[in-house]
């Protein structure tokens, strides 16, 4: 087991005064702007994300720079929105060239929690980066900038799987360089995977997607190279994409009528629009502590601990609704054509939190059992001293040092939307197309082209929709 000196415990204290003034107010902080977006009101939404993403800390930027990014491109300044996601993307790459390890940041999150650590961007927030920069030039008009932006969204999904395995593996090494008492950890842990299953029984449940691939990232990549194409393979690139679409969203028949249309030699009898439908807000992160127990081998004892970890902050399953996983997504059609799901994001957030979570549980543990252990160490040093002063101060002083600073990192990249559904139609004569969500309907003109895009955005079944239209295929 480890045993750090009392010295670390007041280095703790003085960082940790500092470290909680700091981030305690993100869930609301963080509010604000998700609330602002619901309203629409994304001037106000704009202004918050920038003052976040200019003022804070290296460690904090990315998760800001992202909100900022979403809240240019959902008012539809998309030549703004684009030079916010190259710096999100600078940053993702700031710290990809880091080592594995910073020294001086893991020590911090050894002291504290997980929230010490820099926030370096989760794998859907890569492939969503990318996706959102490829629309972003195809809204500024041009197409030939958005390959490249979806060919790194469709690799960032093959470099996730070894990405995950590679956390996995850290987080053990992590826990023996640590010295932490492997089979107590592995006690411990086993507990909070029952206390965790425990709790999931209640919890809203999701089919999840195959491993970090996004459908809508995906669709949006065979739709791109279907129309796009520069060569015969990339026909076949669209064709494997939207096969790989029509496994996970079964049945939908915008996917269907673009592999029929591969299957005839990609000839349309006449202009056809899609329209993209992006609605609500993602699920966030909420906390869950767990109290446990930790043996304490000087003294035979046994000392109190606390954890706190990250769970999905999904809506409870209505036992009532036939259709479990959508029924929060109202009903959106095109003039008569009624779209249709291509991606949950609620579902793509759970899938990429349940591949993680043994690593987050794992490296959560690891800190608060180093925190346990120096708190015995130093609890055992004051018991041996004269001073009763000193003994009681050592008590209350541990306590809230062990139990305080356990924090669950609840970061997150929030103002992703929470679904994204598709229609697909033949462009009218007079080329207008009344989209509606829920009842709510706006006019827009189409482009005068062979392949049209509408994108509607949609916070709510309460809110008018909004909308954009680019060209896809002149």
């Amino acid at each position: 087991m480890v045993s750090r000196q009392s010295t670390s415990l007041v280095a703790a204290g003085a960082f940790l005064s500092l470290f909680f003034s700091a981030c305690s107010t993100y869930p609301e902080r963080a509010a604000k702007i998700r609330d602002a977006c619901g309203n629409q009101d994304y001037a106000t939404a704009v202004e918050l994300a920038k003052q976040e993403a200019e003022n804070a800390n290296e460690n904090d930027r990315l998760q800001w720079q992202l909100d900022y990014a979403t809240t240019l491109w959902l008012q539809q300044d998309f030549r703004t929105a684009s030079g916010a996601w190259d710096d999100a993307l600078k940053t993702f790459e700031y710290w990809d060239e880091k080592a594995d390890t910073l020294i001086s940041k893991e020590i911090s999150a050894g002291l504290s929690n997980l929230s010490a650590l820099p926030y370096r961007g989760q794998d859907i927030d890569r492939i969503m980066l990318h996706t959102y920069r490829a629309l972003t030039y195809l809204e500024l008009g041009d197409i030939a900038a958005a390959r490249p932006a979806l060919n790194a969204a469709y690799r960032e999904q093959t470099l996730a799987v070894e990405r995950n395995a590679k956390e996995i593996e850290k987080a053990k090494d992590e826990s023996q360089k640590e010295e932490v008492d492997q089979k107590t950890l592995a006690e411990q842990n086993d507990k909070i995977n029952k206390k965790l299953e425990e709790e999931q029984k209640n919890d809203f449940q999701f089919e999840h997607y195959a491993d970090y691939v996004n459908p809508f990232t995906t669709w949006l990549y065979g739709i791109y190279f279907l129309h796009a194409a520069a060569d015969s393979g990339d026909i076949e690139r669209s064709r494997n994409a939207l096969e790989r679409v029509n496994q996970m969203v079964p049945g939908n028949p915008v996917v269907k009528a673009d592999l029929d249309l591969i299957a005839g030699g990609r000839k349309l009898s006449q202009p056809v629009t899609y329209i993209i439908y992006e609605y609500g807000k993602i699920a966030n992160l909420r906390e869950w502590r767990l109290d446990l127990i930790l043996p304490d081998p000087i003294t035979g004892s046994t000392a109190p601990f606390a954890i706190a970890l990250p769970r999905i902050n999904c809506p409870r399953l209505d036992p009532k609704t036939s259709h479990a996983n959508n029924y929060e997504i109202p009903y959106m059609k095109a003039n008569d054509c009624e779209a249709a799901l291509v991606c949950d994001m609620n579902r793509v957030r759970v899938t990429e939190f349940h591949n993680k979570y043994p690593s987050i549980v794992m490296r959560t543990l690891t800190t608060a059992i180093i925190k346990t252990t120096s708190a015995i160490a130093v609890n055992t040093a004051a018991r041996k001293s004269n001073s009763l002063a000193f003994q009681v101060f050592s008590l209350i002083g541990t306590s809230v040092y062990t139990l305080g600073s356990a924090g669950a990192d609840l970061r997150v990249w929030q103002t992703l939307p929470r679904s994204f559904s598709i229609a697909r139609i033949p462009t009218p004569e007079n080329k207008k197309i009344t989209v509606s969500v829920a009842g709510r309907e706006l006019e827009i003109d189409v482009p005068d082209a062979k392949v049209s895009v509408i994108y509607v955005n949609a916070e709510s079944y309460m809110r008018a929709p909004r909308a954009s239209a680019f060209v896809l295929k002149k």
